[in-house]
């Protein structure tokens, strides 16, 4: 310890004399390890991080799987209980269905200043307690509340508890208005816990479980979580399932044919999808400490130079190597930390830029700190870093030539050959590592050019959408919803700044988008399919198309006289009349939309894109409002200005037909288009941004050895001078002494792109992972820049005064 004692002194006494090379190397480290840390913050966060639930390895989704087409569904409350009752692998198995695909479970809160829709869940009464989850405030859920007919109560989550309710801890036990009717609360979950993933739930209330539900095998809208028996591994547990699944399908054949049970676990199902692009990004940033490391060791490897009379007398009187790389280490590893102190610094800034250009939908967003972990994770990185880059110029300096070392006395050595190759090799590293980068950068940007480029058969601009559900509890007739949305859209076409308002049961690229079975074709085409399968189904009002800006390619849009009680009608997209009615006329056609009553085909409008643009567009069909009885959901007004300084007087309009009508989700078309890319935007920006990093850090360290090249070789530069080489002489000299290592980064760095990108190919959208003409510009791009950086050096060459370099010498 008195040893490393004395090498930590000496260390940074070597550090204060040189606080160029010290700020420079420090500096250098810090951008590789505060991008690492950065991005470890976000995996940790995401992949890494164990669920804020007791042992959370044991919990476990099961999942009804269609065997011929391998989706998985939610399960029916019937299924629910065989499971949760017949099962032999799981300790306890709970079921809760969200508002995404229940409308039971689509809350209503009134009573405050606005109408409020809650993101709720109804859930089984043993949730709680399978998750191991204590209540901040109150109680769970009690057995007897599963009774259908009992008390309504309710647990609310602490976000919702201090935004609309002040942190009133005199809440438990009071009454809430829920779809107009009243809700007891009974407790209050714990700050942080959220289930479902990845929007927050902010209320949950009993599922009930009687006889109704033991009886409903057809309805499927319970998902399904469970934890494993103590001892039993998934697999065995999987065989389990598949057992009971088995016996339940002899039961009821009708129920589970081509069904089997999926089981998947919990933090699996949720965040999988996110793990192969995290990794890559965390691949990538691994890249950028790996040229800051080359890089610090070419200052090294320069630095030695220097030292090496100092190294060459430490040997002489009687230093082992294994004593000298180990000082030479503790250097390293020193400048390591002094760097990863600087980047743990730097990585707070990167975690902040990261989280602005986060997808709002992201999981576990607000979830990505710097905490222990991380800090853990820092310091290991940077230790390891040390040695990775301390290790080859320790190594290189601690086994001296002696005798010319000392014979040199004062003067500094001359070129070691061995160091040049080495110093050569790591040039050539770090050009091949920042070329793999900026392939990758360059192929995500590209796939978000593309993306841009995608049609989206509508005009977004100053158009604003927003979502409104009218409560289950206040609809009187079939009609109801539709009658309400032609009264607010009197009222919203009535504002001022408006041009065009119209309602939807979907909308572009956000929302749900009804799937229609197969639709008869009365009377059936010639040559072509009878039935139209697996398209989409939408009701608009009239307007649509006009608000929206949808081209109108034949016959008409819907008008004010499509009411009820006239003749069916229904328009088509362009893909559906392409692919159902190639040699007909569609127009005039007659669609069995609905059991015997057709519809006929008045107009084929240009394709929508209803799906996020990396999917095909899918063909659909449009019925108007006034003849169909669906929930319309959405509003779109398009605006004579800005489109967002319409949604307060919109919200009132609605409100003046009913006060307690929530409206939410409120964006301009143009944010939502951006959503839809958000993803891809999000992992270019990063990789651009590391790419960046690369380049200079490349073109740095091309420079500093082609530098130090030039001050060691300044008297043969004089010599070479002397005897009359001109000055295009020496700059080619210099110059092709660096451009070979680049040509051959290049190379070698081309060969380990056209392997690594294949695993970026999900990410890509109409670009290949090995595209030619986006690896072809890197390489031009890398090059110039590494031009740039010799050409500098070389230039410098040719100014070598040749009497004073001899003299020098």
């Amino acid at each position: 310890m008195n040893t490393l004692w004395q090498d930590l002194r000496y260390g940074v006494r070597m550090f204060m004399k040189k606080p160029g090379f010290t700020a420079v190397a420090a500096l250098t480290l810090a951008l590789g390890i505060g991008a690492n840390t950065a991005i470890f913050s976000v995996v940790y966060s995401v992949i890494l991080r164990p669920l804020p639930y007791q042992q959370p390895d044991r919990l476990v989704m099961i999942w009804e799987q269609e065997t011929r087409n391998g989706r998985d569904y939610p399960t029916s409350p019937a299924t629910f209980l065989d499971w949760r009752e017949r099962n032999g692998v799981f300790e306890d198995v709970a079921a809760y269905e969200d508002g995404a695909i229940s409308k039971r479970a689509r809350f209503f809160l009134t009573g405050g200043n606005e109408p409020e829709r809650i993101w709720g869940a109804r859930v089984s009464v043993n949730l709680f307690s399978l998750l191991g989850v204590r209540m901040a405030l109150g109680r769970g859920f009690l057995p007897e509340e599963e009774e259908p007919g009992r008390e309504q109560v309710a647990v609310l989550s602490d976000g919702l508890w201090r935004r609309r309710f002040g942190a009133d801890p005199e809440l438990i036990g009071k009454t809430i208005r829920l779809n107009d009717q009243n809700y007891t609360v009974v407790g209050v979950a714990p700050p942080g816990f959220k289930f479902t993933y990845p929007k927050a739930t902010d209320l949950w209330t009993a599922l009930p479980m009687g006889p109704r539900e033991r009886a409903n095998r057809g309805e499927v809208a319970y998902k399904v979580v469970s934890r494993l028996k103590p001892g039993v591994a998934l697999e065995q547990a999987q065989v389990g399932m598949s057992n009971l699944m088995r016996a339940m399908e002899r039961e009821h054949p009708k129920a589970y044919r081509n069904t089997v049970a999926r089981l998947a676990p919990l933090h699996e199902d949720l965040f999988g999808a996110t793990r192969r692009p995290l990794s890559i990004l965390f691949g990538a940033v691994g890249f950028v400490l790996l040229i800051a490391c080359v890089n610090v060791s070419n200052l090294l490897l320069a630095r030695a130079a220097g030292r090496t009379r100092e190294i060459a007398v430490r040997a002489a009187l009687g230093a082992s190597r294994f004593r000298l790389v180990r000082q030479l280490l503790v250097e390293s590893v020193l400048l390591s930390l002094i760097g990863g102190a600087l980047g743990l610094l730097l990585s707070l800034w990167g975690r902040d830029l990261i989280l602005r250009l986060m997808p709002a939908t992201a999981p576990r967003g607000d979830e990505i700190m710097i905490d222990h972990w991380v800090l853990g994770f820092t310091m290991l990185l940077s230790m390891t870093a040390g040695i990775l880059f301390g290790l080859a110029p320790a190594m290189q300096s601690s086994k001296p030539d002696l005798i010319e070392s000392l014979k040199a006395g004062a003067k500094i050595a001359t070129a070691d050959p061995r160091a040049r190759r080495m110093r050569n090799l790591l040039v050539i590293s770090e050009v091949a590592l920042a070329l793999v980068l900026l392939a990758g950068a360059g192929l995500m940007i590209r796939s978000l050019w593309r993306l841009r480029q995608v049609g989206l058969g509508f005009n977004p601009n100053n158009l604003l959408a927003m979502q409104f559900t009218i409560p289950r509890h206040k609809i009187k007739d079939k009609f109801y919803e539709s009658d309400f949305t032609k009264r607010a859209l009197g009222r919203i076409k009535s504002l001022p700044g408006v041009a065009h308002a119209a309602s939807s049961s979907s909308i572009p690229l956000r929302g749900v988008d009804y799937h229609m079975g197969d639709v008869e074709i009365v009377g059936g085409p010639r040559n072509a399919p009878s039935k139209i399968r697996n398209s989409k189904w939408r009701v608009v009002s009239p307007d649509f198309f006009r608000t929206m800006e949808i081209r109108l390619i034949k016959g008409r849009f819907f008008t004010e006289g499509d009411v009820r009680t006239a003749l069916k009608v229904a328009i088509i997209s362009e893909a559906l009349a392409r692919q159902y009615f190639p040699n007909e006329e569609p127009l005039g056609q007659r669609l069995m939309i609905h059991e015997n009553d057709p519809s006929e085909i008045v107009g084929v409008v240009a394709d929508a894109r209803y799906t996020d643009p990396t999917r095909p567009v899918e063909p659909a069909m449009y019925e108007p409002l006034d003849q169909q009885s669906v929930d319309p959901t959405v509003l779109v007004a398009r605006a004579t200005a800005d489109a967002m300084n319409l949604a307060p007087a919109i919200k009132q309009a609605i409100w003046a037909e009913d006060k307690d009508q929530p409206v939410e989700n409120i964006a301009t078309m143009e944010q939502i288009v951006a959503a839809s890319i958000a993803d891809t935007r999000f992992y270019s920006s990063v990789l651009l941004v590391f790419a960046l990093s690369a380049l200079a850090l490349g073109a740095t360290g091309i420079y500093g050895v082609v530098s130090y090249g030039v001050a060691q070789r300044t008297h043969e530069i004089g010599v070479r001078l002397a005897l009359g080489a001109n000055q295009r002489d020496i700059f080619r000299l210099v110059a092709q002494q660096g451009m070979i290592t680049v040509v051959i980064g290049v190379i070698i760095g081309l060969a380990a792109s056209l392997a690594l990108t294949r695993v970026m190919k999900t990410l890509l959208f109409g670009v290949s992972a090995t595209d030619p003409m986006t690896f072809a510009a890197i390489a031009v791009l890398l090059t110039g820049v590494a031009l740039l950086a010799c050409w500098i050096p070389a230039r410098r060459a040719t100014k070598v005064d040749p009497i004073i370099a001899l003299r020098y010498e």
